[in-house]
């Protein structure tokens, strides 16, 4: 296992000062793929490079199993080079002058590993587990941008890592190559079993690759649980927008009713919603989730009435950009009650229970189950 106690890391001095890792606490079993989660600037970078060795934190320890590799208690720290460790860039950091198969031996030769790169043909070996043995002797200009990846991913596994590092190695790809590079090391972890650390700012990413997300926010986890945890059970409203689920709104008890915050004259359904939600609260749905409907329908939900603002195609639906007071929402429609839709008109949304996500004042979620009122 791999482990992170307590990390801090901060940048600059006097009132320029500011922490850009706050009390970190990760651990990464063995075979698992861990991805930190965030916005530029949230720490996930900074704390990758610390376990890398690239960046010194201020406190904390750093275990790769019963090897303490940086303990700022202690003095302890590795120098990168020997904590055993395999390195994927965003910038593929490949070698111009240097052949394929020089790119992917340097680790070997750093750690002077020569039967490995004479004898044993791990160069070899790490070149064909990502479909790049034919390209051994070709240099990186004559190769595509996902072939130059792959390369880069060799080169972080030849020397056997206790632990990959990863940061950001898909953001230089176009969209659709990124999915099937993407999904190309997906089956490499699965086949390899290796334990690695993944940073990215992308959710569909996170979600795709991790055996577990770590949504990062000014240097802390907020919240670290299987892809579908974080997906769907959002602890934190800073969490749910961030994996999307983006439409807001705000409501309030008043006379033992529920009403809307930004339109109290407009009815919303139920208006008698589980005591676990205080006197206000927060309620928040994806876009998908959220449906305009020619009519009210007979099925248990969230259902309030909105002014359409803006609608566009985008294929086999429309998205609707709808009017609550004064907060904006999002909705889709298809495409038989798009064509009936006017900047203006007013309309029925209706959000499935199990969809919503609910949060105190506080940001806190409100665990009310799958709510389904009678």
């Amino acid at each position: 296992m791999f482990g992170i106690e307590n990390l801090t890391k901060t940048f600059g001095s006097g009132a320029g000062r500011f922490t850009a890792i706050d009390g970190l606490n990760l651990d990464i079993q063995e075979g698992e793929l861990v991805v930190l989660l965030g916005q530029s600037g949230c720490g996930k970078t900074t704390a990758l490079r610390c376990v890398a060795g690239l960046e010194s934190a201020d406190e904390g320890v750093i275990r790769f199993g019963d090897t303490v590799v940086f303990d700022s208690g202690r003095g302890v720290d590795v120098a990168p080079e020997k904590r055993e460790l395999g390195m994927v860039f965003q910038s593929y950091a490949l070698w111009p002058h240097r052949t394929v198969r020089q790119n992917i031996s340097y680790p070997l030769k750093v750690r002077k590993l020569t039967k490995a790169l004479k004898e044993e043909k791990w160069v070899e070996q790490a070149a064909d587990l990502v479909d790049c043995g034919p390209l051994l002797d070709r240099y990186p200009h004559q190769l595509s941008g996902g072939q130059q990846q792959r390369v880069a991913l060799a080169r972080g596994l030849v020397s056997r890592p206790r632990l990959v590092l990863m940061d950001e190695p898909l953001s230089n790809l176009d969209a659709l190559l990124r999915v099937r590079v993407r999904n190309e090391l997906h089956e490499l972890h699965q086949r390899l079993g290796f334990a690695g650390l993944y940073v990215t700012h992308d959710q569909s990413e996170a979600m795709a690759l991790g055996d577990r997300v770590a949504v990062m926010n000014k240097g802390r986890i907020e919240q670290i649980g299987t892809p579908q945890d974080v997906f769907e059970r959002p602890e934190t409203s800073y969490v749910a927008n961030f994996v999307g689920i983006t439409n807001v709104l705000d409501l309030v008890r008043e006379d033992g009713r529920w009403r809307l915050k930004a339109a109290p004259d407009e009815p919303v359904e139920p208006a008698s919603l589980p005591e676990e939600l205080g006197a206000g609260c927060q309620v928040r749905f994806r876009q998908s989730d959220a449906v305009i409907v020619p009519a009210p329908t007979s099925r248990s939900c969230l259902r309030f009435q909105a002014t359409v603002a803006d609608s566009v195609y985008v294929g086999r639906s429309y998205d609707v950009s709808v009017s609550l007071g004064d907060v904006r929402l999002n909705a889709r429609a298809d495409a038989a009650v798009a064509a009936g839709l006017d900047r203006g008109k007013p309309v029925t949304v209706e959000v499935p229970w199990p969809a919503c996500v609910w949060f105190g004042t506080d940001g806190l979620r409100v665990p009310v189950g799958d709510l389904v009122p009678s």
